[in-house]
């Protein structure tokens, strides 16, 4: 998962436009490592590149359940909701990562 981040660092310097593909993957990266920090940068290049949440030009779900998933595996709840709630469309595996997401965190019965 570190060399992940640091490919991920490579595609930059080499100038190569990331796509909701390259977000996806960073984003896994970053919740398996349980790397809230760097998760929470890795969000900032999503909305920077205008992947995600209302003001997109084209937002992806897939994306979105990435950062649901990444914010969960980090134990970060609020901002797990907070990226579902704007997400402009939803789907199963939208619902399903917030479900699990709190059981995983002691929210079970919310």
């Amino acid at each position: 998962n570190e060399k992940a981040l640091g490919f991920f660092c490579l595609l930059k310097r080499e100038s190569v436009w990331p796509t909701h593909y390259t977000f996806g993957n960073l984003l896994n990266a970053c919740a398996n490592l349980a790397n809230l920090n760097l998760g929470v940068q890795a969000h900032a290049h999503v909305m920077k590149h205008g992947f995600c949440f209302r003001s997109a030009p084209e937002p992806h779900i897939f994306v979105g359940n990435a950062l649901i998933d990444m914010y969960m595996k980090c134990g970060s709840v609020e901002d797990a909701f907070g990226v579902f709630q704007n997400m402009v469309e939803r789907d199963c595996v939208s619902w399903n990562a917030v479900i699990v997401g709190y059981a995983q965190n002691g929210y079970g019965m919310q």
